[in-house]
C-alpha cells in the first residue's frame, strides 16, 4: 500500500500533467496571432517530442527512441498531425473554449468506429454516457443556421482527424 505522501506526490504529478494540453492549447491560440500556423504546429510536435524523448530516454534507456516505422504508426502520425491542424485553424478563428468543445465529438466518433468498423460490443450504459456527451457538445455549441460558421466543421474534422 502507498504512503499518503506518495499518493499526495502522485495526485500532484497528475494535476500538473492535465495542466499541459491546456497551457499548451492556450499558447497555440496566443501564437497563431502572429506565427503562421504550421510553424505553430510544428513548435507544438518538436517541444512534445523533446519532451517525451526525453523522458523516455531517463526512463527506459536511449535505446528506446530507436524508431519503428510501419504503416499503421505513419497513418496515425498524419492523421494526428492533421488533427491538430485542423484544430489550430479552428483555434485560430473562433474562441478556444468553442474549438475546444468541436475537439471533444472525438470519444462519440470512436465509439461509433469501434462498433461498426470492429465489430465491438457496446453496452446500453456506454451509449448513454456517449449521448449525454454529445448532447453536452450540441447544447454548448448552440448550432443554428443563423450562428453556423466554416470553422465549426474545421473543429469537428479536427475531432475525427483524432478519433482516427
Amino acid at each position: 500500500m502507498m504512503s499518503r505522501q506518495q499518493t499526495s506526490a502522485i495526485l500532484l504529478l497528475l494535476v500538473l500533467a492535465l495542466q499541459i494540453l491546456p497551457v499548451s492549447d492556450a499558447l497555440a491560440k496566443s501564437m497563431s496571432a502572429s506565427l503562421p500556423l504550421l510553424q505553430v504546429v510544428w513548435a507544438r510536435f518538436f517541444f512534445h517530442c523533446l519532451a517525451t524523448g526525453a523522458y523516455a530516454a531517463w526512463r527506459y534507456g536511449p535505446e528506446t527512441l530507436r524508431p519503428t516505422v510501419s504503416t499503421r504508426l505513419l497513418a496515425r502520425s498524419a492523421s494526428l498531425f492533421v488533427a491538430v491542424g485542423l484544430f489550430y485553424v479552428a483555434i485560430h478563428f473562433m474562441p478556444l473554449t468553442a474549438a475546444l468543445t468541436l475537439w471533444f465529438v472525438a470519444p462519440f466518433l470512436l465509439t461509433l468506429m469501434a462498433r461498426f468498423l470492429f465489430k465491438e460490443e457496446v453496452d446500453a450504459a456506454q451509449w448513454l454516457a456517449i449521448a449525454a456527451g454529445f448532447a453536452g457538445i450540441i447544447i454548448a455549441i448552440r448550432p443554428s443556421p443563423e450562428t453556423w460558421e466554416w470553422t465549426y466543421l474545421v473543429g469537428l474534422l479536427a475531432g475525427f482527424g483524432y478519433a482516427v
